[in-house]
């Protein structure tokens, strides 16, 4: 089919650089306004100051319910597993041990 590259030479000037292109002006942003990065700062300080206690104690004890019910379901599901297939169960049973271990 092909024998190898080819290179298609074109003639002219070479293409405009992008560094010559003049800057484009946002008509709607303003740099001196006083308001401009208001929002920012804003969100950097509300994410930056520490948390409330009752948000903290809202945030461990749902994730503290949320891994528990994990754990249950998967202890539960190894166990239904060792009822049904003794030896992969107590294959899942060995991986969830160390799981834990680790």
């Amino acid at each position: 089919m092909s024998k190898g590259p080819v290179l298609i030479e074109l003639e002219g000037e070479p293409p405009a650089r992008p560094e010559a292109a003049p800057m484009v002006l946002d008509p709607g942003r303003r740099e001196e306004a006083p308001e401009a990065g208001r929002a920012m700062a804003k969100a950097l300080k509300l994410a930056g100051r520490r948390p409330s206690r009752l948000g903290r104690w809202f945030w461990g004890l749902a994730l503290s319910l949320t891994l528990t019910i994990a754990g249950l379901a998967a202890w539960d599901c190894a166990w239904a597993l060792v009822a049904r297939v003794p030896l992969l169960g107590w294959a899942v049973t060995a991986g969830l041990a160390a799981l834990v271990v680790v």
